[in-house]
Formats: structure tokens, sequence, C-alpha cells
């Protein structure tokens, strides 16, 4: 009768004047029970504190209060554990919950407590705004962690683990659920103990709706220690609901700077998401699931400063997801930055970032700055994803929508950039060791829109540099080096690849393309294409500097650009060439250093010929002996091969004379290196543990100088034959020397792999 009045009494208060809440509510006890007299102090039947009863009073206060744990009794073990009988009570008053930090018995410093269950259900609901949960193990539970709720913060949490670092005996469906109406959340921050570990969840993370939330410093799909796998099935998704509030301006990892670059440790606000190709499709997802009442998410979402496919320290996964990055369908996505710090790891599996799905597109996306199985020193491939980045830009026809992706460093087992349909802006990016280093394909016509490739390296490329097989994109100021072939343009099956310009006739336009196993730039297509190529330079090709081929020689054998030929060249001398051509023909000129057909030096100057196809150009003058070449581009766009070289007349003799090729200039004396070209060579790839190399020089008389990997430059003659090579990749470097004393400042090279 006495606890009746007591409750009595106490009701009557409540319903006169709230009681505020105490400066903390301090949980000591494992026992899930309720709150024996609501709207008093935290106490149950038994004369406890328990969690359930903390929360109650809490929320009867309406006030901000603190709820933590007794350090005599929470200690980091699993019987820390609180075996809840039901969900919580939604939290609806700001709270901090805060079980302090231990070293648990998983062995790391951890939450000191930790609930488990109920099955199925969820663990913790957040209406309220303003509520923290810091320090708390979850396992068991259906979702440990649902917001709803403004300005909702989780440092420190294990989310789908007990406290001796096991997953229990049920896996969660969900980590930590942030539904439509959570803004502003913090899950996470830059400091070690901010840290939250997602781990053996179906999602580790889902910002489902949610708004201007920050994710960062963060473990998923790895154990508190940083390297145990412990997977996800999905580390992160951030999506719209099928119905309702879109999700925006949502930023996932932080910006570290130059010190952590510079670290091996994924620190600073970098988040570490850790995958397995098994269990595991994407690691960040963008699009979402509709089974799970997903959409793609509206943004603006930015991704930077983490480690996607590596552990805490920066080692490669055992296995990657699928996709590092899901971007899907979701727009104004951002993924690295222009400063120091910005960019992603982002390693294995089978996309680094794929964009696209189903014909819809990914409008506004950039993806900047990036490291894509590479090395964080550039020093080499590291774990690198089938596609470095992959986008379907199938609908887009706006030049604002459409994507970009500069300044990456990628390295790929098959395409560094693979951009499918309307054109992106690839500028920049390094590329290494891929089948093709930029693959450009699908439908551009539609959009009128082609890719503009700029500024971009892109080395040692299996098939080809750039692989061209759609229209209308442009490639400037690109530094193509060994690589299958340099630029390739082709038809694909029935569709022509027509209106591409290779390189630009002004300053910085044009590429660069060398030590190419094949051709520089080879156009394999049907008669009716039109590409035109235009200022380009290069050496050490293994064949022609243009090479158009006819797709079809069977059926269409005038091949590509409409079997258009060569200009002619009548006459060349020291400061203008002259000819004929096609009526109304641009004609390039163009200065050669060796007779090799691989080798262009440098653009000279260019004109249009006259009605009757006769032209001139006038240049700076050149040395007498000099090899001069040429284009013609008809009035559709189309660019011939090279034309035969003619060859300047010889400078005067000086000083007792000079014979050819001497390379004379004042005084007699000669003072121009010569032009090494390596004519023959092994295989890129091969099992053969022999290679021999054949190679020449633009000046009769020359002697010769070889390096093979480390070795110490010794000279040598063509052939040169090495044996008994080990297995793995080996660069080979020769320079020629003149009569002079002259070295070639820049070795002829070609690279090779021995097979083991």
């Amino acid at each position: 009768m006495k606890r009746f009045v007591s409750a009595l009494i106490a009701a009557g208060c409540l319903l006169a004047l709230p009681t505020p809440a105490s400066a903390a509510q301090t949980v000591n006890t494992v026992i899930d029970e309720p709150d024996d007299i609501p709207g008093g102090e935290c106490k149950t039947a038994a004369n406890k504190c328990s969690l359930r009863a903390a929360i109650q009073v809490t929320n009867l206060a309406g006030v901000a209060d603190n709820i933590l744990f007794d350090a005599t009794v929470f200690q980091g073990t699993t019987a820390d554990a609180i075996a809840l009988t039901g969900p919580l009570p939604p939290i609806t008053a700001p709270v901090t919950i805060n079980a302090g930090t231990c070293l648990t018995q998983a062995g790391v410093n951890g939450p000191c407590a930790g609930v488990t269950g109920p099955l199925n259900e969820i663990a913790a609901s957040v209406t309220g705004t303003g509520v923290s949960i810091l320090d708390l193990a979850f396992a068991d539970a259906g979702k440990s962690i649902e917001v709803s709720g403004d300005e909702f913060t989780a440092r420190g949490n294990w989310l789908g683990l007990e406290l001796d670092g096991t997953e229990g005996s049920d896996d969660p469906d969900f980590g930590i659920a942030l539904e439509p109406g959570a803004e502003e959340a913090q899950i996470g921050g830059t400091t070690d103990v901010a840290r939250n570990v997602f781990a053996n969840t179906t999602v580790g993370l889902r910002l489902r709706g949610a708004q201007d939330s920050v994710v960062e410093g963060n473990y998923f799909g790895v154990g508190p220690d940083g390297t145990t796998p412990a997977l996800n099935t999905r580390n992160l998704v951030v999506a719209d609901p099928a119905v309702g509030v879109a999700a925006t301006g949502n930023t996932v990892g932080a910006a570290v700077g130059e010190t952590g670059a510079e670290t091996a440790a994924c620190d600073l606000g970098c988040n570490v998401f850790v995958s397995s190709s098994i269990t595991s499709e994407y690691s960040i997802d963008l699009h979402g699931l509709v089974a799970f009442e997903e959409k793609p998410a509206t943004g603006p979402t930015t991704i930077l400063g983490n480690y996607i496919g590596l552990d805490a320290t920066g080692e490669p996964a055992t296995e990657a997801a699928q996709s590092g990055i899901r971007v899907g369908s979701a727009n104004e996505v951002t993924i690295g930055g222009a400063d120091p710090g910005d960019g992603n790891q982002i390693h294995g599996g089978s996309f680094g970032v794929f964009a696209g799905a189903l014909g819809v597109p990914a409008k506004k996306l950039t993806v900047l700055g990036n490291m894509i199985g590479r090395a964080r020193d550039d020093s080499g491939p590291l774990f690198p994803p089938g596609d470095g980045v992959s986008i379907s830009s199938a609908g887009i026809t706006a030049q604002a929508d459409t994507a970009k992706v500069e300044g990456n460093y990628i390295s790929a087992d098959g395409s560094g950039v693979d951009s499918h349909s309307t054109g992106a802006v690839i500028k920049g990016n390094h590329i290494y060791e891929a089948n093709r280093g930029i693959w450009a394909h699908g439908d551009t016509e539609g959009s009128g829109i082609g890719n503009k490739i700029e500024g971009n390296t892109i080395a040692d490329a299996l098939l080809a540099g750039v692989y061209i097989q759609n229209d209308l994109n442009v490639l400037t100021d690109n530094h193509l080096d060994g690589n299958g072939t340099g630029v390739a343009i082709e038809n694909f099956l029935t569709l022509d690849s027509t209106e591409n310009v290779i390189g630009g006739d002004g300053a910085a336009e044009g590429n660069v393309i060398t030590n190419s196993e094949g051709d520089a730039i080879e156009i394999s297509d049907v008669e009716g294409s039109q590409n035109e190529v235009a200022a380009n330079s290069g050496s050490g090709n293994g064949d022609r500097f243009i090479d158009l081929r006819a797709a079809n020689p069977g059926t269409e054998p005038i091949g590509p650009n409409g079997g258009i030929k060569p200009p002619v060249i009548s006459t060349a001398a020291k400061t203008e060439a002259a000819g004929s051509a096609e009526p109304n023909a641009v004609i390039r000129v163009f200065r050669k250093a060796t007779a090799s057909p691989g080798e262009l030096d440098s653009f000279l100057g260019k004109v249009t010929a006259d009605g009757s196809g006769n032209w001139k150009v006038i240049y700076a003058a050149v040395p007498g002996e000099t090899r001069i070449t040429a284009t013609q581009t008809n009035s559709e766009g189309g660019t011939s091969e090279l034309a035969p070289a003619a060859i300047t007349p010889a400078d005067p003799a000086t000083h007792g004379g000079s014979g050819p090729n001497d390379n004379t200039g004042k005084e007699g004396s000669d003072d121009k290196a010569p032009q090494t070209t390596i004519r023959k060579g092994p295989k890129k790839k091969s099992q053969s543990t022999a290679a021999k190399f054949k190679f020449t020089s633009s000046e009769a008389g020359s002697t010769f100088q070889c390096k093979l990997d480390k070795k110490p430059v010794k000279k040598c003659k063509s052939p040169k034959k090495y044996k008994g090579l080990k297995p793995g990749k080996h660069v080979f470097k020769v320079w020629a020397a003149d009569a002079a004393g002259n070295k070639d400042p820049t070795p002829a090279k070609k690279k090779f792999e021995v097979l083991g």
C-alpha cells in the first residue's frame, strides 16, 4: 500500500510540474528491467538503475541529461552486456548515453558495456533531437540503432560485435540506420576514440533520406584492431527512400591533408572499408536496392580521404567488393578532391568506381585525385581493380551533367577509365598497366557529346593507350608511352567511329606517343568514317605513326576516312615545302628526326590547298638534310597517313666542308644528338627467358650503350641478346652516340615481362 500511495503522489507531482532530470543517471546493473516508479528516480524493483529505466527517466524529464555506466560493474567483458528482453524505449529527449572506454576482452580499447538483442527487432530507437550514444557494443539485434531525430551522434560504438570481438549468435540486419528526418548526424570523428566499428551486418550504416550527415573515422567490415575481417554485405549505403525525403548533403570521410596522405595508416577522419567479393557486391552503395525500399541518392554526396579495399594499416584486403563505390544513378557525387589528402584509396574488385545503371546515368559525377589500384606513393600497382572508373552515361544530353574524371592515379586489369555512351571530361590522369588505358565506346552521336581526353599520361597498356569505338572524341596533350598501340580507333560491329580528333595545332595540344609496340595511331574502320589527326609527335613506335586500315577488306577495301591518300611533296626546302593534294584539303607539314616510320618530330605548319589541290607551307628554317613529311585532311575531316619523307638540301660546307648526316652547325662543329630507335624487341608478355633487341641511330657510324633493369650501362651492338632472365617485369634502354660524342639524351625504352 505504501508503494501504491507513493506512486500516486509521484504521479500527481508529475502532472503538476515535470520533474527535471538529475545531473546524470548511472546504470549499475546488467539486468534489463523497467523503472519501478515512472517519473521518479532511476530505480527498478530490484533497487537498481537499468539502462531501460534510465532512458524512461530521461524521456519523462524531457531536458538534456546524461546516462553513465558504473565503472565497478561495466569493465569491457562479455559479462557486461545487457541482454535486452525487448526494444529499449524510443529515446525522445536530448541525452548522452556514455558507457566509457575500457581495455576490452577483445584485447583492444573499446566500450565498457554492451547490449545484446532483441532478435529481429530494434535495440535502440532515436526520435529525439540531440541524442548521443557513445562507447556501447551492440550484437544480435535486427537493427542496433535506428535514428529519425536530428543532430544524432554515434562515437566509439561497436555494431555487430560482442565485447570479446566476436560476432555474437545472430548478425544484425543494420548497424545504424539513419532514416528520413535524421539531419546533421555525426557518425564517428577524427580521433581514434571516436571510431565506430561496423561488422558482421547486412548493412553496416545506412543513410536513407538522411541529410547533412558526416561519417568519418570509422571501421567497416573489419574488427576493432583494423585488420581482422568482420565482413558486412554492404558497408555503407547512402540512398533516397522509396517515398519521402531525399538524401542530400552527406559527407563520407574527411580531408586528411598532407599529414594524413603521407602516413600508411587510415587516420584523421579516414574511414576503412573492407569487404569480401563472396559476401559483398558494393562497399559503398549510393544506388540502393529496391528490396530495401532504396532509390539512388539525390545528392550532393561527397566521399573523400577513405581507404576502400585496404585495412587500417594500408594493406590490401584479402578480397574486395565487386564495386568499391557503386554510384549507380546517384547524382551530384564527388569522389575525392583537389587538395592533398582529399583522394580516396580504392583497391580490388571488379570496379573501383561504377556509375550508371540500367540506362539511367549518374549526373554531375566527379572522380578527382584518387589512387585507384596504385600504391599510396605511386611507386607501382597495389591490388588493381578490374576497371578503375567505369561510367555509363546513356541518357545525359547536357554538357553540364557529364562526368569529370580528373587527376587520378590508376592501375587496372581491364580499363583505367571506361566511358560508355555520352562523353566525359577525362583529364590529367596517370594510368598504368591496364588492358586499355582509356576506353571510349557506346553511342555518343545521340547526345552529340564525345569525350574530352586531355593531359593524361598512359603507360604500358596491353592493347591501347586510348581505345575509341564511338564518335566525337577529342584527344589533346596526352603522353602515351609503351602501349600496345598509342591510339586505336575502330568500328564496333556495324557502328563506325567517326568525327574523332586526335591532337591539335596549337601549343600543348598535340599528343606525344612513344614506344608503342605497334602503331602510334591506328584507325581501323569502314570507308564512311572521317577521323582527323592533327599535330602530334613521338618516337620509338614499332610500326607506323599513322596507319589507316580497312575494317572489312573484303566488302569495304577502301579503308577509313574515305580511303584518303597522303599528299604529294614536290619540293622541300629549309623554309618551305610544296606539293599537290585533294582540292581544298588541309595540309599539315611535319619534321622527322629519323627515317623510322613510327617517329614524328615536330609540327611545322599548315595550309589549305587551293581548288586545284596545289599547296605550299612556309615554316621556320630547318637544318639541311631534314626529313619533311605531311598529311592531308579532307573537307569531311578525314586525315591521311604520312607522306613519304622528302629531304631538304644539305647545308653549304664550311671550314673544310662536311659530309652528309654530320649535323654540322656553326664553325663546322657537330652539336646535335642522334635519335635512337628500337626496331624490334620481345613481346610485351612472354614465357621466354631470352630477349633480343634490334636498334638503330639517326646518324650513321653511331655507337650504342645498353642497360637492362638496374644493371650498369654497357657498350653494346645491335642486335643485343639477353638470356636467363628471371620471371617478372623488365626494362631495356639503349642510347646512341655519334662520332662527335653527342649522346641521345632520351634513350629508346622497351618494357616487357617474363611470365613465371
